[in-house]
């Protein structure tokens, strides 16, 4: 009677949690770079990286990732904002009432647009990414050639035809590693690496 109440009334009164509590976690979709990170070290698997099918990247325009939190399974370990590289692109916010009758609305979508290899088409990562390596890298990023692409495009570079060789230019393309690879062994040591060759043992 003469104590001030042990609990809260919530959910008659708004409840406050304590600094540091962890609560549900929320996309900052400016920050985020749709690297997937937070979806690698996530134990509940709250997290998914949708990408596009296989084969369809090279014949968009624009294609994206999809990044998916499902709050409904996440046991809020914070692992994701531990690990996530830029160190903003995910926060565990201090929200606790997640209470919901129709579970398939406790989801969000972060979209990220997605770099394709010009040669075969695989997806190479999202495009914020690229940008966030270049900005960290600084002056040494313009030894690279697909950041260099990223963030001066240049006039368009010609397409090879189906089945050509490899050409000397093909090394400014965006190229994803295996393609990279087998265009510098081509302009290394000739047309016997080049596509749809033998690759190298």
């Amino acid at each position: 009677m003469f104590k001030r109440p042990v609990t809260t009334r919530f959910p008659i009164g708004e409840h406050r949690p304590p600094a540091g509590f962890r609560g549900k976690p929320q996309f900052d979709e400016a920050k985020c770079v749709g690297c997937g990170a937070c979806a690698e070290v996530c134990p509940a698997s709250a997290i998914r990286v949708i990408d596009p099918k296989s084969g369809s990247a090279g014949r968009k325009r624009r294609i994206v990732r999809k990044l998916e939190l499902r709050y409904d399974v996440c046991n809020f370990c914070g692992l994701c904002e531990t690990h996530c590289i830029t160190g903003e692109g995910i926060r565990l916010t201090d929200r606790f009432d997640l209470a919901l009758l129709d579970r398939t609305l406790a989801s969000e979508v972060v979209e990220k647009e997605l770099v394709c290899c010009e040669r075969c088409g695989g997806i190479l990562t999202a495009r914020d990414h690229l940008l966030w390596i270049f900005r960290r890298l600084g002056a040494t990023a313009y030894a690279n050639p697909t950041l260099l692409r990223i963030v001066d495009p240049g006039p368009p570079l010609p397409s090879p035809a189906a089945g050509g060789s490899v050409r000397r230019e093909d090394v400014m393309k965006l190229l994803c590693p295996d393609c990279r690879r087998q265009v510098r062994l081509a302009d290394r040591w000739g047309d016997r690496w080049s596509f749809p060759g033998p690759k190298p043992s």
